[in-house]
Order: C-alpha cells, then structure tokens, then sequence
C-alpha cells in the first residue's frame, strides 16, 4: 500500500524515503482483478460470472452489492465485522511500546470485544458464521461471495481455511481502501534499503547463517 513508503522510511530513520511506492492502477483505475475458475451450469450450459475488478473500497462495496442483491443482510454483516478488526489493529499495535507486563493487561481491559472474538479465527470459519442464515436459493451465489471475498488470500500467504478473519479483512477491504502499490525498482528494494541503514549504523546483516 502507498504508506508502505513511509513506513520503510521509519524504519530507516531517513529524512526521505528511500523507496518510493507508485501507485498501481490502469487507465479505469483497476488495480486487481479477482477471476472465479468456478461456473455455473444453467440448463446445462457453463455460464462464465465473469471477473471482479477492484478500483477502491467504495467501488467493491457497490460491486458486491450489484451482483449479490439477495446476499446484502450477510454483505453488511462481513463489512462491519472487518471494519471492527481493522479498526482494533492500530490500538493493538501501538500496545506493543509498552512492557509486556503493561501490555497484558492493557490488551485484557481495552481492546473491543470483537477483536478476541473474530480476529484470529480462520477466514472460512468466520464466513461460514456470516452466511448461515442466507436462503437456500442463494447457495451458489454464498460459495461464490465468499469465494470472491477471499479472492486475495495469496497476499496474505495462507489458504481461507488457515489464514486469520483479520488477514482477509486486511486484503479484501483495507487494501481497497488504501490502494494498491508498488516499489520502484523491484520489492528488493526495501530490504536493500534496511541492509544500508543497519550497516551504516555499525551493524551487520547476515544471509544463511
């Protein structure tokens, strides 16, 4: 995402960045694309779905909408249970600046409910909980939302059955709400740029060791 370039330039306590992050994006805007291998056999014909373009959180959110119109009440309930964990996150980071011995406590006394309870369940188990009560002629369309919704689950480096509700979250909706980026000259660049910063500091960095 684009803040990556201010992260990388914490990291390095640099003045300026030293990796600039651009902005992925077509002509229309579309960044990514989510394509179903799944069909759908209607009077014995495959019927192709066709692919999900990403543009920005708002655009997914009203795609979503247009091509699931029977699945909304579930839609609204993923939405606002990714929302939640997404917003725990910083709280739950910014924890990590003080002692453990602070940081349990702090962790047990203010961090939301929401965050123990979906955060580190698995993607699947979570989206299975969300579509329980949709209709039974709204099946296919429930595999192939949910389908879509962990259509991204390669960046986050785990299948939907293993990886965590708040990884799914973080790629389905907080990437379409930051953006999609990418670092000039190739990702080796971030960590080329922390080799420098740790071995002008005196340190060393050691490669299979």
């Amino acid at each position: 995402i684009p803040h990556c370039e201010q992260v990388l330039q914490a990291s390095c306590g640099a003045l300026n960045p030293p990796v600039r992050f651009k902005k992925l994006g077509n002509s229309e805007g579309i960044y990514e694309r989510i394509k179903l291998s799944r069909t759908c056999v209607t009077e014995g014909k495959e019927e192709e779905k066709g692919d999900l373009p990403i543009v920005n959180e708002a655009q997914l959110r009203q795609e979503l909408r247009n091509r699931f119109p029977g699945l909304l009440p579930q839609i609204r309930k993923f939405e606002k249970l990714a929302t939640a964990v997404l917003t725990c996150f910083p709280l739950h980071s910014a924890l990590h600046a003080v002692p453990w011995s602070v940081r349990a406590v702090l962790l047990r006394t203010i961090m939301p409910s929401v965050w123990w309870e979906y955060a580190s369940r698995t993607a699947e188990d979570v989206l299975t909980e969300i579509c329980a009560d949709a209709p039974e002629s709204e099946r296919e369309n429930v595999l192939r939302l949910q389908a879509y919704l962990c259509g991204l689950w390669v960046d986050t480096g785990c299948a939907p059955h293993r990886v965590s509700f708040f990884m799914i979250a973080a790629v389905s909706l907080g990437f379409p709400h930051e953006g999609g980026a990418y670092p000039a000259g190739g990702p080796q660049e971030m960590p080329m740029a922390l080799v420098q910063r740790i071995e002008s500091a005196g340190g060393s960095v050691f490669v299979r060791a």
